[in-house]
């Protein structure tokens, strides 16, 4: 360890008096848009391939195993010849640390894995730390050392302005030998690279823990899956969750799933508890103005609907229509009997209330089917109008009896 950190020092020793020659001579802080200073350049990739790698024998750490850079905006990819095998039982995690000068997220924390087995990646991913730059591409292959096949690192620099990277490592299974010697490439990896896999990333992030919870503050907006947050209405703050096909937000508790779903093959969206449980929404803290049971029934003002509509209070509507099981048709049937108005009169003495009408009290106590009740009321009034059609005969009749007795009387 103390070889590492005299070559460190003298390392940033010289990058201090480089500095300063500059400063001395007014040379001016080159822009995003400038070409690196060649003579910066070449120092920096001059000292960063002499930097010893230090292995811990203990914890299989290895340090300072390359320094990448600094590159110019016109590079848009960089790739490492390691001198790890491609063989059986590697699993190393690469460690890669760096700035990027001209990317609003300046800092670079990558961790990158890989597990070789029966020939051919097992199995591949990355981890970009919380809040970092995050290349568009990582890439594994293998070139030819000298008859022994290697693992060789692509990683996509975007043609950012000043970028540079360091790469440690942890290999529990591995060789000091393999972290000796590395070397780094402008450009994509050449013809003749075998292997070649995209890297994806790992996705899931851990915040905190149970015994010790955290509280992520996001001063803006929060894109998953998207770096184009979908704002057109200029909203203050959004979330956006994309996917092409479907994307869902899933809020659960040990037993209760609600989530909210988006479906593009199906070409709708989805509000609900994916367990089976009922939904309800709220308009003040707990005040539960509508409830969906999982049996289908809703209510409004209710927690415990009966009917695919119970609702608890009045209801205003310019229209409501109602689709009757059957008619009141049959009353003009020659069979139908209907009630001669002496029968009635004497029901209605009984009963004090209409024939094949429910009382008032028991309206009131199980309440009005409109479909029935507006059958029934049809009925009345057909009854209604066969009474008016006898009356209308018995006057009929009545009137020739009287226009009789007046044309005799009048002959006499």
């Amino acid at each position: 360890m103390k070889i590492e950190k005299f070559i460190c020092r003298v390392f940033f020793i010289a990058m201090l008096f480089v500095t300063s020659q500059q400063i001395k001579s007014q040379t001016p802080v080159k822009q995003a848009s400038d070409t690196v200073d060649q003579g910066m350049l070449s120092f920096h990739r001059s000292m960063a391939n002499n930097v010893q790698r230090l292995a811990s024998a203990g914890d299989k750490a290895y340090y300072n195993v390359l320094m990448a850079g600094p590159f110019a905006n016109s590079d848009q990819y960089f790739y490492v010849d390691t001198k790890i095998p491609f063989e059986a039982g590697t699993a190393p995690q690469i460690h890669i640390k760096g700035y990027n000068y001209g990317h609003p997220n300046k800092a670079v924390s990558l961790t990158l894995g890989w597990y070789h087995w029966a020939g051919t990646w097992h199995w591949t991913q990355y981890r970009c730390d919380l809040g970092y730059y995050n290349p568009s591409r990582i890439r594994l292959g293998t070139y030819n050392d000298a008859g022994t096949v290697r693992v060789r690192i692509e990683i996509a620099n975007d043609g950012i302005y000043w970028t540079s990277y360091s790469f440690s490592a942890n290999d529990h299974a591995g060789d000091a030998s393999f972290y000796e010697d590395w070397t780094y490439h402008t450009g994509a990896m050449p013809s003749g690279t075998g292997n070649i896999t995209t890297v994806g990333e790992y996705e899931y992030v851990n915040i905190g823990k149970a015994a010790s919870p955290v509280t992520l503050t996001v001063a803006g907006n929060v894109g998953v899956g998207t770096t184009t947050i979908s704002n057109d209405q200029n909203w203050g703050r959004v979330t956006d969750i994309f996917d092409p096909t479907s994307s869902k937000l899933l809020l659960r508790t040990n037993s209760v799933k609600t989530g909210v779903f988006s479906h593009e093959l199906e070409g709708f969206g989805v509000i609900g508890t994916e367990s089976y449980h009922d939904l309800r929404l709220m308009a003040g803290y707990w005040a539960h103005v509508m409830t969906l049971k999982t049996n289908g029934n809703v209510g409004i003002g209710t927690t415990n609907p009966t009917s695919k509509l119970t609702v608890s209070g009045d209801i205003y509507a310019r229209e409501i229509k109602v689709n009757p099981s059957a008619g009141a048709d049959f009353v003009f049937a020659t069979d139908y009997r209907l009630r001669p108005l002496n029968e009635v009169e004497t029901f209605i003495k009984d009963n004090r209330h209409l024939p094949d009408i429910a009382p008032a009290d028991d309206m009131v106590q199980n309440g009005v089917n409109m479909g029935e009740m507006q059958i029934q009321l049809l009925q009345k009034i057909e009854e209604l109008t066969l009474y008016l059609i006898e009356l209308k005969k018995e006057n009929e009749a009545q009137q020739k009896e009287i226009e009789t007795l007046k044309q005799k009387n009048t002959n006499q």
